[in-house]
């Protein structure tokens, strides 16, 4: 009897201690989810909760798939949280909540990127071989989930005396209204007009959030009689196009994004065997597999290591690109020239807080 007692206890201690260590990820990021919506900070409940269902593969995930579903349903509904809002508070909630939503999603990447690897070409005489990694940016189920119901609560809340949160938002950043910079002058086509500039003095890098400087047309001032551009200010996260000059003096629109990342070749083991220069994804959005990076001269073993599964592409390093882009000439023709990049700020992602390849939306068991 005592030697049965011993060898429940011990199976009861080793079952605990499965669970917990399964778990482990799950409970860490359903506190710190609690911990956010206590503290009225929405936005990173919302990614918390979801990231914490994303960690239970085991659908065990009920507590935190209510959490996230109560309050993703309340934002959906108008409000900019959980709570009671009177008509003064409910728009400077909203301004909170969009500010630290741009806040969120600069340090989680809202993209996925989805890559392939193949062989290229081979060299018989030097009996090397050159590999293809064609690269493209989606946006990740996470994100997709999340602000289809942000974007239809603000909508349904929104009012025309709303001035700090632009009626385009996220397409216009919630910090448009408080930038220092030249507005255009005098030239009001439309109420909103007003809200542009013809040039920005402030700091690209608000409290968190990376913005990015767009083209968006020219004006005529009469009083000058010549054109002058204006320009919005966009959440870098979310920009999905961008302009340059070409050689010819001629506008070109890319669409992509403004990640900038270096990708590597790595062993089952963990060990690096090759790393690529940075790699642009402005460009990468224009077909199935927009940017297109060669890995040159890899070795005979390295190649067998490839082609048998053995060896595989990972994200070695990601970069958010921000900013007021340069006005001098620049291309776009290949991922490798960061010519359009060079001259731009940049924040670092944290790999673990980036989307390396087609992402499945965590609701989805």
């Amino acid at each position: 009897m005592k030697l049965r007692k011993i060898i429940i206890a011990i199976l009861t201690a080793t079952t605990s201690f499965a669970a917990f260590a399964q778990n482990a990820d799950y409970n860490v990021l359903l506190s710190k989810g609690k911990d956010y919506e206590n503290k009225k900070q929405f936005v990173y409940a919302l990614g918390t909760y979801y990231d914490a269902v994303a960690a239970e593969p085991t659908g065990d995930s009920k507590e935190a798939q209510d959490a996230f579903n109560t309050l993703l349903d309340s934002i959906k509904n108008g409000n900019p949280g959980i709570g009671e809002f009177d008509e003064f508070e409910i728009y400077d909630s909203w301004l909170v909540f969009c500010k630290e939503y741009e806040k969120y999603w600069t340090e989680y990447s809202p993209r996925a990127i989805i890559y392939e690897l193949e062989r290229d070409s081979i060299d018989r005489t030097t009996k090397t071989g050159n590999y293809k990694v064609s690269l493209k940016c989606e946006w990740s189920a996470k994100y997709k989930r999340i602000s289809e119901a942000v974007l239809a609560g603000l909508e349904k809340s929104w009012q025309d005396d709303w001035t700090g949160i632009p009626k385009r938002w996220p397409k216009e950043s919630a910090y448009m209204a408080e930038l220092k910079g030249t507005r255009p002058k005098n030239y009001t086509p439309g109420a909103d007009f007003g809200r542009y500039f013809t040039s920005v003095t402030d700091t690209y890098l608000k409290n968190g959030a990376a913005l990015f400087q767009s083209y968006e047309g020219d004006y005529f001032y009469e009083k000058d009689f010549r054109k002058y551009p204006y320009y919005s200010i966009i959440p870098a996260t979310f920009v999905e196009n961008a302009y340059s000059i070409d050689s010819w003096g001629n506008q070109q629109t890319k669409n992509g994004c403004l990640i900038d990342l270096k990708v590597k070749i790595a062993d089952e083991n963990g060990k690096t065997l090759y790393t690529s220069s940075r790699i642009s994804m402005m460009g990468g959005g224009d077909s199935i597999y927009g940017c297109v990076y060669i890995f040159k001269n890899i070795d005979q073993a390295t190649m067998k290591l490839i082609d048998s599964g053995k060896a595989k592409l990972e994200l070695d390093s990601a970069f958010l690109e921000y900013g007021n882009p340069p006005k001098s000439l620049v291309s776009f023709e290949a991922p490798e020239d960061r010519t359009w990049l060079k001259s731009l700020p940049e924040v670092k992602i944290d790999n673990a807080k980036f989307v390396w390849g087609k992402d499945k939306d965590a609701f989805v068991k």
